[in-house]
């Protein structure tokens, strides 16, 4: 018996060896529900490329900065993002960062950063530097371009925004942002939350209120609205 015991856990070793030598498969996305899973390219390719294909094009806001971030990737990613802000004379006043666990190949992500000081004011900065790393998102399924999502009411104070997931699957996590924006496409304010829907044909709309303003004593109701849905992914593992 202890022979036996011996030979089978020599030859699971063998074998857990052998596993481990293997290069992930690519699985098809090519389902019904079509959604983005790991390819094998993720052990082709080097660090410093996979981090070039992962694009930063940065506004300004009232209150720090946003970060359009897109995966031109052939795999989803996981990006860890990091600014300092800094006043005219170069010399650091406050930091922040942002985050993504699953941003989907070819989709776009929103990055928020805050310039707060250390009364928990927002601070005006000159000038900032940033920094980010980018990993491969493991055993995660994303299913962004399953995930509808649309403005179903406008008033003077206040806008609906509902999304649904139309993946058929439960999902475990659904982020979003809405960004508003003046006549002149200046971001004046950013709305980023979960969404309620990770059951599959669920729905969530939620009511987001415009900015009031003091002076005018009205809300500053945007010109422009964009939604973007962040990430949409369940845990495959």
């Amino acid at each position: 018996m202890k022979k036996l015991k011996r030979i089978m856990a020599t030859a699971m070793a063998i074998t857990a060896l052998a596993t481990s030598c293997l290069s992930p498969v690519e699985v098809s996305a090519a389902t019904s529900t079509k959604q983005s899973v790991q390819p094998q390219a993720t052990a082709a390719i080097s660090n410093s490329k996979m981090k070039k294909n992962v694009k930063f094009t940065f506004k300004k806001t009232s209150k720090g900065l946003i970060a359009y971030v897109k995966n031109n990737n052939k795999f989803n990613v996981e990006v860890y993002s990091y600014v300092n802000f800094k006043n005219s004379k170069n010399k650091q006043i406050c930091k922040s960062q942002d985050n993504t666990y699953c941003l989907e190949k070819g989709k776009t992500a929103i990055f928020e950063y805050y310039c707060i000081n250390s009364n928990y004011k927002y601070t005006k900065f000159k000038k900032y530097s940033h920094t980010y790393n980018v990993y491969v998102a493991d055993g995660k399924a994303s299913y962004v371009s399953k995930i509808s999502a649309k403005l179903t009411k406008n008033t003077d104070s206040y806008c609906t925004v509902t999304l649904k997931n139309n993946s058929k699957q439960k999902l475990s996590f659904i982020h979003y942002t809405v960004l508003f924006a003046d006549k002149k496409g200046n971001i004046i304010n950013v709305y980023s939350t979960y969404a309620n829907c990770t059951k599959k044909n669920s729905k969530d709309t939620r009511t987001i209120y415009f900015d009031y303003s003091s002076k005018t004593h009205s809300y500053v109701k945007p010109a422009k609205y964009k939604i973007i849905v962040d990430y949409a992914y369940r845990f495959t593992r």
